[in-house]
């Protein structure tokens, strides 16, 4: 009998387990990814502007490239932000060439704090 119940133990633990990584996942309260492509090899990176730098900061910057058997292959650009106080605000990202000004491909979004620092993403604006 007690091993029935052990294997029940197991068992509710897994599924503890499953549901909290499920619902937590890798979204680390106060943080959001915003994923920008881009091809490996070009003279093109992506920058961005904070409207108001107060309420958001990047907290990092990494690229992950997705095919990395190939020369100028996909590469995945994260751009993590943590909040730092309630309030909305605007970021704009521009796939601007590295030897200049002039830029290909522009992405807008709006980031939303809540009060507990729960951070979202709005729709885009113009």
């Amino acid at each position: 009998m007690k091993k029935i119940y052990y294997i029940i133990g197991g068992i509710l633990l897994v599924i503890i387990g499953v549901l909290l990584f499920v619902l937590l996942g890798n979204n680390k309260k106060g943080t959001v990814d915003i994923k920008l492509m881009t091809n490996g090899g070009v003279p093109y990176k992506w920058e961005y502007t904070i409207e108001d730098p107060s309420i958001v900061k990047v907290k990092k910057e990494y690229s992950k490239d997705l095919d990395p058997d190939m020369d100028g292959g996909r590469v995945e650009n994260h751009f993590v932000f943590a909040a730092k106080k309630e309030g909305k605000t605007k970021v704009t990202f521009k796939y601007k060439s590295i030897k200049g000004d002039d830029f290909t491909s522009e992405e807008k979004y709006i980031l939303v704090v809540d009060k507990d620092k729960n951070i979202r993403i709005e729709n885009g604006f113009n």
